[in-house]
């Protein structure tokens, strides 16, 4: 939930939503080039898993895109702005909570544990979440 809530008719600069916009796609970008990068594995049952990770981080680069171009700017308001802070920093955080998970079992060629498969899957769900909140 947010901190503050703001009356819908409130309106940002647009520059400064145009400024959130662009800097959680930055974000996102940055987080799928990481997850591709540091968090490549040789065990595929683990890549299956970070593979769906990464597929919930492109279709929110892909939302937030679309919301930039088709958007008129003037008409969002002030919430929308405070959604995707709190977005970008919910996809910092389970990016984080990703690198712990998978830290232990990385390198091994075991199949992953159901738990840990279903924490990741949890990640991914929330990452697809506000990617549909955003949409």
């Amino acid at each position: 939930m947010p901190d503050t809530i703001v009356s819908a008719r409130a309106a940002p600069a647009s520059d400064e939503l145009l400024r959130v916009l662009r800097g959680h796609w930055s974000t996102c970008n940055s987080l799928v080039e990481r997850t591709k990068k540091n968090l490549y594995t040789t065990n595929s049952y683990l890549a299956s898993d970070l593979g769906r990770v990464t597929y919930s981080l492109n279709c929110a680069k892909h939302c937030l895109t679309s919301l930039e171009r088709d958007a008129n700017i003037r008409t969002l308001n002030v919430n929308a702005t405070a959604t995707l802070r709190r977005a970008e920093l919910q996809s910092l955080k389970a990016i984080r909570d990703l690198e712990s998970i998978i830290r232990p079992v990385k390198d091994e060629w075991t199949e992953v544990s159901e738990d840990t498969s279903r924490q990741i899957s949890a990640i991914a769900w929330e990452l697809h979440r506000q990617y549909i909140d955003m949409g």
